[in-house]
């Protein structure tokens, strides 16, 4: 389980739910829990966590300009890309 703490969450549900301070629970790649940080609290068991005060996170947007072409693997063959794991320099 992976917790993102405290941040200002724009949610990507139909009413584009807000929460000032909010936690965003996961499980692998799925979101299990969202919503403010005071009625989500924290999970009972072992978890990570990263403090995201003064942050902004809009959990499950997608970026069409990126998404589809990288999905098609244009941009792969267009431009020098670096998976996560690799370093740029």
């Amino acid at each position: 389980m992976y917790v993102i703490k405290n941040a200002m969450i724009v949610a990507m549900d139909p009413k584009r739910s807000f929460y000032r301070a909010g936690n965003i629970w996961m499980d692998g790649d799925r979101i299990v829990k969202i919503g403010p940080a005071h009625e989500v609290g924290l999970p009972d068991c072992q978890y990570e966590s990263f403090d995201a005060t003064d942050m902004i996170a809009i959990p499950g947007f997608v970026s069409v300009h990126t998404d589809v072409v990288t999905r098609q693997g244009w941009l792969h063959h267009k431009c020098r890309c670096f998976p996560s794991s690799e370093k740029n320099g």
